[in-house]
């Protein structure tokens, strides 16, 4: 695997752990209402489906600058090859 591909890879990851983290610790409560636990599931799906149609370019962009700012990739063309 690509190092620039890795970096994205765990970028997507993070965005997404950040997002469905409301909903587990939620769900892993002992006393829990159904109502809440459905509407934040609603939200949290309302929320993946954001990212899944526009949250790309914003992904892809946060990688790349991760990747220039800790030195890992020398250009652009280096880090996303098309074979």
């Amino acid at each position: 695997m690509e190092s620039f591909e890795f970096v994205l890879i765990v970028h997507l990851m993070i965005q997404l752990l950040g997002i469905i983290d409301d909903l587990s610790q939620c769900l892993q409560r002992k006393y829990q209402n159904i109502v809440r636990d459905v509407v934040l599931i609603g939200i949290t799906l309302e929320k993946i489906n954001d990212v899944r149609q526009h949250g790309w370019d914003v992904l892809f962009e946060e990688a790349k600058e991760f990747c220039v700012i800790q030195q890992t990739i020398t250009s652009l063309s280096q880090a996303w090859r098309t074979s």
